[in-house]
């Protein structure tokens, strides 16, 4: 006798309107949880980079002082940056005084800039180098300027405002931190200098 196999006509499950609701809002949980992780990851970076910036220019500067016999000024410059921010520290260059009475200020190093988004604070309680001396100005290129002036003998050109006995610093900040309050940044780096070594060091909170 032959056996009769039923045929089930039933429809395979589906998911019904509410679980794919449920399942998208999971979804964009999920990317806007990672999306502020990397952000925050991608500002640690830059911190990071600015940081280690600041320290390489402070030690070539050093090392081009006492290489050459000369003296080295290191300058933190204020100037627009392209496409973003008016007027901001962001840029660092190191050159040598001319001895003839023009005193033109020459070039050693490239001019270094801080990573997108990142700029030097010019509050003296986060960097005593901006906030504690008064701008020069360059007229070319054009943009002003404050700067440290390193000896052949490897130690800093006493400044005004600046104490020999205490660490020289200057902190970088997210842009959008300018002007904040100090309790309101946490996030930052700051490069203390020695005075008497000309030697940079960084914390970081």
């Amino acid at each position: 006798m032959a056996t009769k196999h039923k045929i089930s006509l039933r429809k395979p499950a589906a998911f019904s309107l509410v679980e794919l609701l449920v399942v998208i809002t999971i979804m964009l949980l999920l990317i806007n949880f990672t999306s502020l992780g990397l952000n925050q990851v991608l500002k640690g970076m830059r911190i990071e980079q600015a940081g280690r910036l600041i320290m390489d220019e402070i030690n070539l500067a050093r090392q081009i002082a006492v290489a050459r016999n000369l003296n080295v000024e290191l300058r933190l410059i204020h100037k627009d940056r392209a496409g973003g921010t008016n007027g901001v520290f962001y840029c660092l260059q190191s050159g040598v005084r001319s001895k003839s009475g023009d005193g033109a200020f020459t070039p050693v190093s490239r001019l270094a800039q801080l990573p997108d988004g990142m700029a030097m604070a010019t509050n003296a309680t986060l960097s005593s180098l901006i906030g504690s001396q008064v701008k020069s100005t360059s007229t070319n290129p054009a943009y002003s300027y404050v700067a440290v002036i390193i000896r052949p003998t490897g130690n800093l050109e006493p400044a005004a405002g600046l104490p020999l006995n205490q660490p020289w610093f200057v902190t970088a900040v997210p842009e959008n931190k300018l002007g904040a309050g100090v309790t309101a940044i946490d996030n930052f780096v700051t490069v203390q200098i020695d005075p008497w070594t000309a030697r940079p060091t960084a914390y970081r909170p």
